[in-house]
């Protein structure tokens, strides 16, 4: 049965409020959330375009998928951990999995399989043909006859060679009856093409051409990576167990991906060169990040540099066995993770894609030929749709203001026309047959909720959902100004929150500098922020007469490539710069004693507290370090790698960046708090630091662990506990 979403509030004790009013408690703010009400956060439309499904914030311990109409009804709720996956639209029918499984949605959605292994990498390859990976190997299924077939069998092995000893050749030769035997049931074995690798080898991927004749092969070495372990102290039998742990920078086996194209009629094999790439030197070695292909067949793929300094993206021509180039983008420092995306024109032969070529991440279009950009200005472009009629492009950009974020449309002329204009935060999904978009739209103290907008100009958008309590949205909030604090290392300023005491509350001369994690992370825009309990928190404080920066330091999202990869080979230097720059505008514009500023943050976050206590010994009265990288050594690889390197090929860089260098310069208290099943940050860190600390006989320092909490904080009884420790630290140093 349907049924309107209805907000849940979960009240502290029966007939209590769960907020203390007028003023905060810290027993309100680390509540379980749900009193905030169930947010979503992220939509996408079925890809039949019946219904929308969305990711809903119910529980912290793993997500709710939620499934509503266009109405804003709910038609399911699913428990499990992601949206659909691997959507595919073709012939007015959408492909998708979703749990583990593959759905056919046409007017009605319909289960495809119900297996124990998970089905995934699902696309269409005509009207009535699709292929699915599942356990494994790659799978060809025809709607039309129901007939599934596998589409090759991969042996990671050398091929068996024909004996060459006498007595073999003596037997085929005198009996010729037996090997051909022999190749006709090897033949008959399902018919299945059949490709030996070599030994060594494994698949990454595999992408087969509509027609299935063709194939592009993606593999590497099977060379495994040096990974770590983490002892779990807390498990229901009482026992110590480990868990095992992605590679620390350095230690990780090397990608080294290479290309092969499969004839999948002849069961012949062609490597592909990519020596014919720009850029590509004698020790260069490359990953595959995206597939895409276009719906008359075509491929293409973006290739990046293990060192992440280049990236391709190219067509493969199965033809003639080789890429051919559609964008070389070279860069000194490191590509962004999240700003490459690309994909075919729907119905032409042109191709679009995210370039940082000019510094900020904009829209190219390639016409086979060549490239112009589609859009131009000092704003990111992102969440990029081509419109399915391929005359016109939808996207997300803070074109008007770094801090605010609505959608836009681009034809191919270039012209630009605004779609929202909501302000705050909005990310979205555009339909299938283009004709709408659901939006998920937040404001600094309002949660994401979602609406739905048709693309015709001038349209308003319509909220489905309403989750956010009234309680919540009833409370006076302390909302920040959004002010630019004037830099002295670079000619930009640094984009901030700035929190004041409420009117009626004198301000005290204190002042707290919260500082984000991540590190490539947007904090200072004006959607709901992922640190919602430390935007109560920072109202509890200004209700005590404190100031409350919270500033987008250099190496933060949403400012461009050169704000971002100002950190390169020197993490937690440009980023200190920003934070003196910080504390000089509090004490010159708002009258906060110097002596008496605090300094907090986790992640990203807690390793820039470390960096300012032990660099800058004196800007800071004191600061909490929550769950902080101390030494990036110890770090995962995938991300230090590209802005440090590795510590073999630069040590240098390390021994700047790494706060455990520095731990001599501690003058101040300092509180670490870290959880001990934390896998992102290990506690490894915290704990590393802290032998340190007592080797150099450091006063005023603290540690406190949380045995049953990973990187970010479950339960509500250890944000509790945590903040507590954090407030008691600023009063007892700050005189609040």
């Amino acid at each position: 049965m349907r049924k309107a979403i209805t907000t849940f509030i979960l009240l502290l004790s029966l007939g209590q409020s769960a907020l203390s009013q007028p003023n905060l408690t810290l027993e309100d703010i680390m509540q379980h959330p749900r009193w905030i009400g169930m947010w979503p956060e992220e939509v996408r439309f079925e890809p039949g375009g019946n219904s929308i499904f969305y990711l809903s914030h119910a529980d912290p311990r793993g997500y709710e998928v939620v499934e509503i109409d266009r109405s804003g009804e709910v038609i399911e709720i699913h428990k499990t951990g992601g949206l659909p996956t691997s959507a595919s639209r073709r012939a007015n029918r959408g492909l998708y999995a979703f749990e583990g499984d593959l759905f056919l949605s046409d007017k009605l959605i319909q289960r495809l399989t119900r297996t124990a292994a998970r089905e995934s990498d699902s696309r269409w390859l005509d009207d009535d043909r699709f292929i699915y990976y599942s356990d494994g190997n790659y799978f060809v299924r025809d709607l039309s006859t129901q007939v599934e077939r596998q589409v090759a069998e991969l042996k990671f092995e050398d091929k068996p060679e024909a004996p060459e000893d006498y007595r073999s050749r003596q037997q085929d030769r005198l009996f010729p009856v037996l090997k051909a035997r022999e190749d006709a049931e090897s033949k008959s074995a399902s018919d299945i093409p059949k490709f030996f690798l070599g030994d060594g080898q494994e698949m990454v991927r595999l992408e087969v051409a509509p027609d299935e004749r063709k194939a592009l092969l993606v593999h590497r070495s099977d060379e495994k990576s040096e990974r770590d372990i983490m002892p779990v102290y807390m498990n229901r039998d009482g026992s110590v167990s480990t868990k095992t742990l992605r590679p620390k920078v350095g230690a990780k086996a090397p990608a080294d991906h290479q290309l092969a194209l499969l004839d999948l009629r002849k069961e012949t094999l062609t490597p592909v060169s990519l020596r014919t790439l720009p850029g590509f030197g004698d020790d260069t070695t490359i990953y595959v990040e995206t597939a895409e292909w276009s719906d008359s067949g075509r491929l293409a793929l973006s290739l990046f540099s293990e060192d992440n300094e280049e990236r391709w993206i190219v067509e493969v021509d199965f033809q003639n066995a080789k890429l051919i180039l559609i964008d070389h983008l070279h860069e000194d420092a490191w590509h962004a993770w999240d700003l490459n995306e690309f994909g075919w024109v729907p119905g032409a032969g042109s191709l679009w894609y995210q370039s940082e070529k000019t510094g900020y991440a904009h829209l190219y279009l390639w016409n086979g030929q060549t490239s112009r950009p589609l859009t131009e200005g000092n704003f990111e472009v992102s969440q990029i749709h081509a419109a399915p009629d391929g005359k016109s492009f939808y996207f997300r950009a803070n074109r008007k203001d770094p801090s605010t974020y609505d959608v836009y449309n681009v034809d191919l002329s270039g012209k630009i026309s605004q779609v929202t204009n909501l302000g705050g935060q909005t990310t979205f999904d555009l339909s299938p047959d283009g004709q709408s978009v659901a939006l998920l739209h937040s404001e600094t103290a309002v949660p994401p909720e979602i609406y739905l907008q048709s693309t015709k100009p001038g349209a308003q958008p319509k909220q489905l959902t309403h989750l956010a309590s009234k309680e919540f949205l009833a409370y006076k909030w302390t909302l920040p100004e959004f002010v630019d604090v004037p830099s002295s290392h670079n000619p930009r300023p640094i984009r901030s929150k700035l929190y004041l005491p409420p009117q009626g509350v004198t301000p005290n001369g204190a002042a707290v500098v919260f500082v984000h994690g991540a590190g490539y992370l947007q904090n200072s825009d004006k959607g709901w922020s992922y640190y919602f309990r430390e935007f109560m928190f920072h109202t509890l404080l200004t209700q005590r007469g404190v100031v409350v920066l919270d500033m987008d330091y250099r190496a933060s999202a949403g400012y461009g490539r050169d704000w971002r990869t100002a950190i390169y080979r020197q993490m937690g230097t440009p980023e200190l710069e920003d934070l003196v720059d910080g504390v000089a505008y509090l004490t010159n514009e708002h009258g906060v004693d110097a002596k008496r500023v605090g300094v907090y943050g986790g992640s990203y976050g807690g390793f820039m507290t470390l960096m300012a206590l032990f660099k800058e010994p004196d800007l800071f009265a004191c600061g909490a370090a929550l769950r902080p990288v101390t030494d990036w050594t110890q770090y995962d690889h995938d991300y230090t790698s590209q802005i440090l390197n590795t510590p073999d090929e630069d040590p240098e860089a390390y021994d700047r960046s790494s706060p455990i260098e520095f731990a001599e310069g501690l003058k101040h208290p300092l509180l670490m708090c870290h959880g001990m099943i934390d896998d992102n940050v290990v506690p490894q860190d915290t704990v590393r630091l802290t032998q340190r600390l007592i080797q150099l006989k450091k006063k005023d320092w603290e540690m406190a662990l949380y045995p049953v909490e990973p990187h970010s904080f479950i339960e509500p009884e250890s944000w509790l506990d945590e903040y507590r420790r954090i407030l008691k630290l600023f009063e007892a140093n700050l005189n609040i």
